[in-house]
């Protein structure tokens, strides 16, 4: 599990292939499910709830609804993923959400079941890949 310094230095640095800040959770959680399936197929990745476009820690709340949707969606990708969710309390008692999740390649950081090489993770049927 990621402690409040990892969070920091994540933030400190940029969005890219695995680290992904979003302010909230939408009504429609399937982007999320999108970017997690995204990390799934390549090195794995972070995914923040409660951090801004400007890097800044604002927090989020999100409560058992959307946290059961959330489950939901990612539930969905195939084949079946292991991902952490969990609360982190950083900066003035701001609770953000971290989703941190293990790809194809192993970083040795995460700890999630190793998929076959030749495996691809899907949601919905499709397949999802950071494009540069």
């Amino acid at each position: 599990m990621l402690n409040t310094d990892d969070i920091k230095d994540l933030v400190s640095g940029e969005e890219g292939d695995n680290v992904d800040f979003k302010r909230n959770v939408h009504s429609k959680v399937r982007e999320l499910t999108e970017e997690v399936c995204s990390f799934l197929n390549a090195a794995g990745g972070y995914l923040l709830i409660g951090v801004n476009d400007n890097n800044e820690i604002v927090g989020a709340e999100i409560d058992n609804s959307k946290r059961f949707a959330i489950q939901g969606s990612i539930g969905e990708i195939s084949p079946m993923c292991h991902y952490n969710m969990y609360d982190v309390i950083v900066k003035s008692l701001k609770e953000i959400r971290a989703l941190e999740h293990k790809g194809r390649k192993s970083d040795g950081k995460l700890v999630v079941k190793k998929q076959l090489r030749s495996q691809y993770f899907r949601f919905k049927g499709l397949l999802f890949r950071f494009v540069k």
